[in-house]
């Protein structure tokens, strides 16, 4: 049986190639550029994904959007500085705050700006995660593949993402916006700053209680001593 599919899939261009729209996995290769033409007839989709922000924001965008896939698997070499492979592992299992931040994340910049919390645990319901870290090769990357059970496509209508923000973004070919690294970059260190100024701000006010813990400790240690030496005087 085959599943829904939005009327332009794959919903967002990228550096990938389209398999078969109603197969049922989806595979991205983190940093490392293998065979894709090898692979494609067997999938969906196949192709790097070299951040943790823009590269997420699109395998998740071209799942929700075609119910037939239910699974992603992540193989190839880890993306250096970008952790991208661990902020996918954490994503699936703490999913991402109000604010678009992967919960936990070990990435450079976790911020999926154009994602929600809700559109996010649709991606995590919809599809299982084949953790294939490390591995390159394309024969066994197939044999993990075929090991994937066809499952029944992902219930309720596929999902279009809005990437139209208006946040300084670049139009694709798919005719959506999505954000630049620049923009992205920019708005984690923002929200960074920000974070950075509460904390500052907590220890601040501890700092500034336990400073006036000491003098008070101080001021009154000294009017003991003082007691106690006049008590002896007398």
């Amino acid at each position: 049986m085959s599943g829904k599919i939005t009327q332009k899939w794959p919903q967002v261009s990228g550096s990938y190639t389209v398999g078969n729209p109603e197969k049922h996995v989806l595979v991205f290769t983190l940093g490392s550029h293998l065979d894709e033409g090898q692979i494609a007839p067997h999938v969906a989709l196949v192709g790097p994904c070299k951040t943790e922000n823009i590269g997420l924001e699109k395998i998740i965008a071209n799942t929700v959007s075609n119910t037939n896939i239910r699974y992603v698997l992540m193989c190839g070499a880890e993306v250096h500085g970008h952790l991208v492979a661990g902020s996918t592992k954490t994503l699936f299992t703490n999913g991402i705050n109000d604010e678009g931040r992967i919960i936990g994340a070990p990435g450079a910049i976790p911020f999926l700006s154009n994602i929600s919390p809700d559109i996010a645990d649709i991606f995590r319901d919809q599809v299982e995660l084949v953790d294939m870290l490390g591995i390159e090769d394309i024969d066994e990357i197939l044999r993990a593949v075929e090991n994937c059970e066809p499952k029944e496509p992902y219930e309720g209508e596929p999902v279009t993402i809005d990437f139209s923000g208006g946040k300084g973004g670049t139009t694709d070919e798919s005719g959506l916006v999505a954000l630049t690294p620049d923009v992205v970059s920019i708005e984690s260190r923002i929200r960074t700053l920000d974070a950075d100024v509460k904390d500052l701000g907590k220890l601040s006010k501890f700092m500034s209680g336990v400073y006036s813990g000491l003098i008070q400790g101080i001021v009154l240690g000294f009017v003991l001593v003082m007691l106690i030496y006049l008590i002896k005087g007398v």
